[in-house]
């Protein structure tokens, strides 16, 4: 449950709980059923993110990377597709993650969606920088779920085999 709840949950919760055991011990049960529809908005709202929650599992990320073979300093392309197979909207949608340690963003690109509806499809393209040299692996994302009032969120790890060479810069070297 503590991965389930963000910051802001707690502290809504823990407000709520303070609030309700003030308006016990002050014998004042309009702030109590006050507080009380409140927690029964806080417990809806958790009812209706387990079931998005379900729904992350169907979502499918494919990406296309324009080459597989550079050299540092090289720019290449990358796309993103975002798909909604499962049957119900999906609340706020972000991915993080989605450039590697190893190359910079040419580009300001915020990839997240609200409402994402069954059957969409999402692309977010990319240029990038290579900065480093290695195998990099491509497929390593994060997408994470959050409800509409920041209270709860849910990570979802995708690990695939999506690997760019990026060599060492010799192409001055060559020139000398």
């Amino acid at each position: 449950m503590r991965k389930l709840i963000t910051r802001r949950g707690y502290s809504v919760l823990s407000s709520l709980f303070v609030f309700v055991t003030i308006s016990i011990i002050a014998s004042e049960f309009i702030f109590l059923t006050i507080s009380m529809f409140i927690f029964s908005i806080f417990l809806v709202e958790l009812l209706i993110f387990i079931f998005s929650v379900r729904e992350l599992s169907s979502v499918k990320i494919i990406r296309e990377i324009s080459r597989r073979r550079l050299f540092v300093g090289d720019i290449i392309s990358s796309s993103l597709v975002i798909q909604n197979d499962g049957y119900r909207t999906i609340g706020l949608l972000k991915l993080s993650k989605d450039v590697p340690e190893e190359f910079q963003s040419l580009e300001d690109v915020s990839p997240h969606t609200i409402n994402f509806i069954p059957g969409e499809k999402i692309r977010f393209e990319y240029k990038l920088e290579a900065l480093q040299m290695g195998r990099i692996n491509f497929g390593k994302l994060e997408l994470n779920l959050f409800d509409k009032f920041g209270l709860f969120y849910k990570t979802r790890e995708v690990n695939n085999k999506d690997l760019v060479s990026v060599l060492p810069d010799v192409r001055i070297g060559r020139g000398r």
